[in-house]
């Protein structure tokens, strides 16, 4: 069973690729996988260097997303949540909202994660919620080139993933506490967007599509 790399404290572990639940199946569905397994776009390992980012609410799938990378396309995936300075964590635990002091810190931590770890991997993936855009800009100021990529899910998906944790540090009532601190980017934060609809044939062909536009766009990693 072929394994894949997930990063945590600054340790990597191979994981063996678990056995995935299949999307729903349905006609829509079916033309996405269809056209994904016949698209000409360039897979992430097509690549010389990329960091992608993935941000959005709690539960929105950004982890998800993040292990798809590794499992299909080489990325190096690092969970953001292990960089919470112990302030902040222990703030989560009490159900309080995290302070700007506490978010900064954060941040730094992430910035010095990238740093480090683009020292031993081509392809690296980040999962971070990334609540505030002026901390989406600090992380883009580090590093210009890095693609921050919005992971969104319904409301309804939402709550139902959330519900559905267990031992997790963002539970239903306090991810509805801190929903309304998110800053959704506008038009002039330069960004992607990631549609969550439980279909990994679809979360394929949209990883496909970004880094299709990202060549394009003369972006390199």
């Amino acid at each position: 069973m072929r394994g894949f790399r997930v990063l945590s404290r600054y340790k990597t572990k191979y994981l063996f690729d678990p056995t995935r639940v299949p999307c729903p199946i349905s006609r829509d569905c079916q033309r996405r996988s269809m056209a994904t397994s016949s698209s000409s776009h360039p897979s992430p390992t097509d690549t010389d260097r990329r960091v992608m980012v993935l941000f959005g609410l709690p539960a929105c799938g950004k982890n998800h997303v993040g292990l798809f990378l590794a499992r299909h396309y080489g990325f190096a995936f690092h969970d953001g949540d292990d960089d919470l300075p112990e302030p902040m964590r222990q703030a989560i635990l009490r159900k309080e909202v995290a302070t700007p002091e506490m978010r900064d810190a954060h941040i730094a931590n992430i910035v010095s994660r990238i740093h480090s770890l683009r020292k031993d991997h081509d392809r690296i993936a980040v999962a971070a919620a990334l609540f505030k855009q002026q901390h989406r800009a600090r992380i883009r100021k580090a590093f210009p080139d890095i693609q921050m990529v919005w992971v969104k899910a319904t409301a309804s998906l939402l709550h139902e993933r959330l519900a559905s944790r267990q031992n997790h540090l963002a539970d239903v009532a306090y991810a509805e506490k801190i929903f309304t601190h998110f800053e959704s980017p506008g038009n002039e934060e330069e960004h992607d967007v990631l549609e969550n609809d439980r279909c990994d044939a679809h979360i394929r062909k949209q990883l496909e599509d970004l880094v299709a536009y990202s060549l394009n766009n003369g972006r390199t990693m």
